[in-house]
């Protein structure tokens, strides 16, 4: 898309700023079209945030605005690459809790059925 700068350049450019809204559209859409569903608790926080800040990091390499970098990395990736690290470690103790409370019940089954 070619559009002026500040300075009156024209060159081609991204649309970072509607592709990031397009993302955010995206994820807000999956949000809201899975409210009826049933979720574990901090699951689909979890779930949600990482899609929304791994979208807006992918989008950090082709955004041209200056930011302060730090070895080489925006700061804004930075944190994005965080928070997507921290909703996985997030999503992973949920998922392995779901794990242990069910695999008790399901021992205790067996063991009284093999027993009775």
């Amino acid at each position: 898309m070619d559009a002026p700068d500040w300075y009156g350049l024209t060159n081609p450019r991204w649309p970072t700023q509607v592709m990031g809204a397009v993302w955010a559209l995206l994820v807000f859409l999956a949000l809201w079209l899975t409210r009826k569903r049933v979720w574990r608790d901090g699951i689909r926080y979890w779930l949600f945030s990482a899609a929304y800040s791994l979208g807006v990091f992918v989008l950090g390499f082709i955004r041209g605005d200056e930011v302060p970098a730090v070895g080489g990395w925006r700061i804004d990736q930075i944190l994005d690459a965080l928070l997507v690290g921290l909703a996985t470690v997030a999503l992973s103790r949920l998922w392995l809790r779901s794990r242990s409370t069910a695999a008790p019940s399901n021992v205790s089954a067996e063991t009284s059925a093999s027993q009775g």
